[in-house]
């Protein structure tokens, strides 16, 4: 029986020598063929990262003339706000431009009545 058992080990193991060899020449050439992968992934990879890291620097660049011109329209819409307040000096002109030239329409139509006043004065 031990002889028959030792027998039969022999044959498994036999058995799995002539599996095994195959098997682990597939291995070997999955491991090789991915190491490839892996080397053509990092050489097709690097253009892509400093396309991406260009692109980035553009993204940053415009982002910071971006803030630049938010800043500034925010400068301007305060000196707007400041030109256009209700006691800023821009409405106190023109309140005295509407009264000139409400005044200046009171002399013409008094005139338009009254021409020989040039002359003679008012009455």
């Amino acid at each position: 029986a031990l002889a028959q058992s030792l027998g039969e080990t022999e044959k498994l193991i036999a058995n799995l020598n002539r599996d095994l060899v195959p098997l682990l020449a597939n291995m070997n050439d999955t491991t090789i063929e991915t190491k490839g992968l892996i080397k053509d992934f990092g050489h097709d990879i690097r253009p892509v990262l400093a396309s991406t890291e260009k692109a980035l620097t553009q993204a940053t660049t415009a982002l910071e003339t971006a803030t630049g011109v938010l800043q500034e329209s925010k400068h301007t819409l305060g000196s707007v706000e400041t030109l256009t307040a209700p006691d800023a000096p821009l409405w106190q002109s023109l309140e005295a431009l509407r009264d000139a030239a409400q005044s200046t329409k009171t002399l013409t139509d008094y005139l338009e009545r009254h021409p020989d006043s040039l002359i003679y004065g008012k009455d």
